[in-house]
């Protein structure tokens, strides 16, 4: 098995994706799905997971007019019981980065990628993730920092409804064009806007 692809399955599968079993009145049922609104990263990723396990996921049914993006969804005990006893909790406060497994620069690249892929804002002047987990946000902020990317945590923040979340920032030219170079996404999408924001950004606005 391939361990950089199952790495990028994980990255993809904890920021927009959910592995959990729930039972019913006819049993268990084991479900593991993934959403995105760019279709591109949802080919990329049902082609990861199939090249992984042998498996294609499918599309749920009127995804787009009930969800509002793209989701695939697939019921089965085994690749239930395989990823959560390989990485435990994927709940959105819970899942942790795999950090046995990144023990190669390239590792921690292709998770990062796929992770910010789902869960990053590209805005006028920075890079922002937003997340419920404080222990995989600040994991997040080691793993940048690693790679020489800086970058800063702040929180919590309440919301109205549900759990307190967390802000990741990556602001400055030159944090921003490390990024770009050093990670990037997959997102053809999210790659262009980078690429039009270090451009227009002038050369002292540092962080």
């Amino acid at each position: 098995m391939d361990t950089n692809k199952l790495l990028m399955i994980h990255a993809y599968l904890a920021s927009d994706g959910s592995v959990f079993c729930y039972k019913y009145n006819k049993g268990i049922d084991y479900d593991i799905r993934f959403y995105t609104e760019d279709k591109d990263i949802l080919n990329l990723f049902n082609n990861l997971f199939c090249d992984t396990f042998n498996v294609k996921m499918k599309r749920i049914k009127n995804d787009i007019s009930k969800l509002g993006c793209y989701g695939l969804r697939i019921k089965n005990k085994s690749l239930y019981t395989f990823l959560t006893d390989k990485f435990g909790d994927f709940h959105s406060k819970e899942w942790k980065i795999p950090e046995s497994l990144l023990a190669k620069k390239k590792s921690k690249i292709s998770w990062l990628k796929c992770y910010f892929d789902a869960e990053a804002y590209v805005g006028n002047d920075r890079i922002q993730v937003k997340s419920i987990n404080k222990k995989g946000t600040k994991s997040i902020n080691k793993l940048l920092l690693n790679l020489g990317i800086k970058s800063k945590v702040y929180g919590p923040y309440k919301q109205k409804v549900g759990s307190n979340y967390y802000v990741l920032d990556i602001r400055g030219k030159q944090n921003l064009k490390n990024y770009f170079k050093l990670v990037g996404f997959n997102s053809k999408i999210k790659t262009q806007k980078l690429g039009h924001v270090i451009a227009g950004m002038p050369q002292w606005l540092t962080g």
